[in-house]
């Protein structure tokens, strides 16, 4: 129940967004990821101290939701708190990670980690300078700010790549990508389906 839910109310969010109705969009942006915190709740994980990073990594997404939302536009504080919430799923990864079985699988992670970050770090290079540039121009004091989460976003997909599981590499990858559309809409050029995307 909690699931249908869940996909209802993200669909109606996307409408929302796609249609420019603000006013369902405030009720279903902060609803859909509020079910997943219920979601998340109610699921055992194994390490036990996954379940609580992941919580407070979903509880901090919900507060940078509602910053961002359009009718709040509290950038900086959204800002704040998905990088707490990137941290917090940092913690969650690092404890998934550590309790994984033997050295030659740890052995492979931390591969597999220096080889993502590999990857971010290059493609980054193509499209970071025109932020930053961007930023130092027109928004200096969020320079550092924005520079910290790039890398906490970084070492978070990196480590969901490295944690052999599909759907968490998948959503982390998915998360770098729709942080960097934002970062480019809001710093460098508008891009018209920023948001719905």
């Amino acid at each position: 129940m909690l699931w249908a839910a869940f996909i209802l109310s993200a669909m109606a969010d996307w409408w929302a967004v796609a249609t420019d109705r603000t006013k369902i969009e405030q009720i279903f942006k902060p609803l859909t990821l509020l079910l997943l915190l219920l979601i998340a709740g109610t699921a055992s994980f194994d390490p036990p101290p996954v379940k609580p990073a992941l919580m407070a990594g979903l509880t901090f997404g919900l507060l940078g939701d509602v910053f961002l939302l359009r009718t709040v536009n509290r950038f900086k504080s959204g800002l704040v708190s998905f990088l707490i919430g990137h941290l917090a799923y940092i913690v969650a990864l690092v404890a998934a990670l550590s309790d994984s079985g033997s050295d030659s699988n740890n052995a492979n992670r931390v591969w597999a980690i220096g080889a993502v970050l590999a990857v971010i770090a290059l493609l980054g290079l193509a499209r970071l300078p025109p932020l930053f540039a961007a930023l130092g121009r027109d928004h200096p004091k969020l320079t550092i700010p924005v520079a910290v989460y790039a890398i906490a976003i970084a070492v978070m997909v990196g480590l969901a790549v490295a944690s052999g599981r599909p759907l968490t590499a998948l959503g982390s990858v998915l998360f770098a990508g729709s942080d960097r559309l934002l970062a480019e809409d809001r710093f460098v050029r508008p891009i018209p389906t920023t948001r719905w995307l």
